[in-house]
């Protein structure tokens, strides 16, 4: 009897030891699938470009260039740009730091984009391990996080890089969760642990710090731990950690508040009716998630406007009785749809917040939600066999993974592809066609601008935001007094529209009205203080004016604003010039090309620089490394040739001086520059010819000069 005993407690042994390990590769094959999954999903991103509203929070930020204290505490002292995440900010200058010092430099769209999708892909392994702690089943519980990565709706929040801060709030977010139930499980056992519930803590200070709207964590750690460990309501309420959380976040949904007001004011009745159409509406792009846009214009006038907002509410009203009947027999459907309410309840309509103008839902706000998604989904794959368990799977990565891959994630490629997908999903979003103008513009394409711009209208025809970008449109175009027009139709719709003051005011300057510009940058400053290019742009129409002390206080204080304005030393450096301060000037444009080598312009005017010194030499050098620049530029052949025939390398002068009349035919200097260098080598006869055609364009030809090489010419 005894040795059949021990026989048989070495069988379970040995198959336990067997489960053990089969359960280990499982676990092994399980991460695999989940960190590679996002990383051939999303790694396409990583060649993407800055879109939106990227350029405000990361490419010029000034505060995230230099990872030094004064930078990383500017974020804690005050909001940027209506948004107080201090811990979001602190890594992005972080990685940007990494982007200058190890790869190609600062504010690098590789690095931004990369940080996104390690962040995504750290957040489905989190995810994979909440779902542990309701699902048995590693299997059951893959279907579900798998569906969190590859979702469609998933994508803005990882291909938009700004929308870091989303991402870096659920992780700690997450982190939070686990660490919580973590503690109350430890505390429901009787063991005496405080340190899961002292890190909890920490990671939900952290998630609420990246973005307010982590604030409804407590609200979901209450849900957590209701469904797990059955508290009373008084043991609930006795959570000294819950409080704490609720403090913290009322606090900065306090601060939130403060910083950014919501213009958008509709009846107290009607708050129900927009959250419910908000429910609505997710839920079926969750289910066909087909005609995804980054912006859906479903404000609340205009959800308001339409018949159904009375009658969608029978949608969720339905789906939450029915879910009601099987709280029994499946109360993990409950909390699984507590959670996804609960995942955009600040953004839901409820209260009003600034991004409502635009639309009351958006892909990325569902960011959190998607857990209880997740939830849902690994419980219904624990009610299938094991087959069906593959199937779902194989269904989630094959339909919705390519989807995301092939359709969703490259509409995120650039600005001119993102709002193309948001037009084509919503024809009348005016800001669609007004935010794809914005990128015509900066492409230097004002004439597609133009024709977005005009639809922009045609859509909103108190669009201040459309007459501007339409103002910059015709600026570019060498039409000032049409860009005016526009600018004064948007100052008269938002009379405290800075970037319209702004941008009037480049117009007066290119009709060579300058004190009227310079009172439109002023008026520009007095709205938005902190702005560089304001100061920048005044300082140049002092020094068109020959004011060069305004010019250099206004271009200091766009440096003091911003350490890496490109633009501003150039500027200044132009202002040394014509002061003749040359060392300084050079110092500038030294400065300017550090931080950006490809600038062909400052190369030309450090030449110029070199040249008023008399070093002729290096200033070759410069116009040389802005015409492998710029070869087209008529002005930089022009300065080679007079230095090279300074130096009385005649031939070389000669070759500049024709390629001048090559690409400006126009240009009598150059006949006149290259008459003397041909004369220099007693070429007479071509000298004479040059000397006629200066003269037959209107060139200031030296009448002695002239006598003298028709002399030796013969003629």
């Amino acid at each position: 009897m005894k040795k059949a005993a021990r026989k048989s407690r070495e069988k379970e042994r040995r198959e336990s030891e067997r489960s053990g390990r089969k359960s280990k590769r499982d676990l092994c094959f399980i991460l695999l699938i989940l960190i590679a999954t996002p990383l051939v999903l999303y790694w396409q991103a990583t060649d993407f470009e800055l879109v939106w509203d990227d350029g405000l929070h990361l490419s010029s930020n000034p505060h995230l260039d230099s990872a030094n204290l004064e930078n990383l505490g500017h974020f804690w002292k005050e909001p940027f740009e209506g948004l107080y995440i201090p811990v979001t900010y602190n890594a992005w200058t972080l990685i940007n730091a990494l982007g200058t010092h190890l790869f190609s430099g600062p504010h690098d769209p590789t690095l931004y984009h990369a940080a996104n999708i390690l962040l995504h892909t750290l957040n489905g392994l989190l995810v994979f391990a909440l779902l542990r702690l309701f699902i048995k089943s590693p299997w059951a519980a893959l279907a579900g996080a798998l569906l969190f990565v590859v979702h469609p709706v998933q994508v803005e929040s990882v291909a938009y890089a700004s929308e870091f801060r989303g991402l870096l709030a659920a992780c700690f977010g997450f982190a939070a969760l686990l660490l919580y139930a973590k503690g109350r499980a430890a505390h429901y056992g009787k063991k005496r642990r405080g340190w899961p519930l002292l890190c909890s803590s920490v990671f939900f200070f952290l998630a609420v710090l990246s973005k307010p709207s982590a604030a409804v964590l407590p609200l979901l750690a209450a849900s957590l731990e209701i469904f797990l460990f059955r508290p009373s309501l008084k043991q609930l309420c006795s959570r000294s950690w819950l409080w704490l959380w609720v403090a913290f976040s009322v606090a900065i949904a306090v601060v939130t508040s403060s910083v950014q007001e919501s213009n958008q004011s509709y009846p107290f009745w009607a708050k129900p009716l927009i959250w419910m159409d908000a429910i609505s509406f997710y839920l079926y792009k969750l289910l066909l998630p087909l005609s995804l846009a980054s912006i859906y214009g479903r404000t609340p006038e205009h959800v308001m406007g339409q018949w159904w907002i009375y009658v969608i509410w029978a949608i969720p009203v339905g789906m939450g009785l029915c879910l009601w009947h099987f709280r029994k027999k499946a109360p993990l459907l409950i909390l699984a749809a507590v959670i996804f309410l609960l995942g955009f309840l600040p953004v839901s309509g409820l209260k009003g917040f600034t991004f409502q103008s635009w639309s009351t839902v958006a892909d990325r706000y569902l960011y959190l939600s998607m857990l209880g998604v997740a939830l849902g989904i690994a419980y219904a794959a624990t009610r299938m066999e094991r087959k069906w368990q593959w199937s779902l799977m194989a269904a989630v990565i094959l339909l919705l993974g390519t989807w995301s891959f092939s359709v969703q994630v490259p509409v995120w490629e650039n600005s001119i592809t993102l709002w193309s997908r948001c037009i084509e999903v919503n024809p009348g979003a005016s800001r669609a066609y007004n935010n794809r103008a914005a990128a015509f513009n900066l492409g230097g394409q004002p004439d597609r601008a133009i024709t977005d711009l005009n639809k922009s209208l045609a859509i909103n025809p108190d669009y201040a935001g459309a007459y501007n970008n339409r103002a910059v449109a015709f600026n570019a175009g060498g039409k000032p007094d049409r860009a005016i027009t526009d600018l004064n139709k948007a100052l008269a719709i938002n009379p405290d529209y800075a970037g319209a003051y702004n941008n009037r005011g480049i117009a007066f300057a290119r009709k060579q009205e300058h004190d009227r510009a310079i009172s439109d940058f002023s008026e520009a400053i007095a709205r938005k203080p902190n702005w560089a290019t304001a100061y920048n742009n005044r300082g140049i129409t002092h020094d068109d004016k020959q004011e060069y002390d305004r010019a250099i206080s206004d271009f200091n204080r766009a440096l003091s604003l911003d350490p890496n304005y490109v633009e501003a030393y150039f500027n200044r450096g132009n202002v040394y010039n014509d002061r003749k301060e040359y060392d300084r000037a050079i110092a500038d444009f030294d400065r300017a090309l550090s931080l950006h080598p490809g600038y062909a312009g400052a190369y030309l005017n450090r030449g110029v620089s070199y040249y008023s010194k008399n070093e002729h030499d290096r200033a070759i050098e410069d116009y040389s490394r802005a015409l492998a620049l710029n070869p087209n530029n008529h002005r930089i052949w022009f300065a080679r040739g007079v230095s090279r025939f300074l130096r009385k390398e005649y031939r070389p002068a000669i070759s500049d001086f024709s390629r001048v009349v090559l690409l400006k035919p126009g240009f009598a200097q150059a006949y006149i520059n290259r008459a003397k260098a041909y004369y220099s080598i007693r070429e007479y006869g071509e000298a004479f010819s040059d000397l006629e055609k200066a003269g037959d364009l209107g060139g200031s030809v030296d009448p002695r000069f002239l006598q003298k090489v028709k002399t030796k010419a013969g003629r």
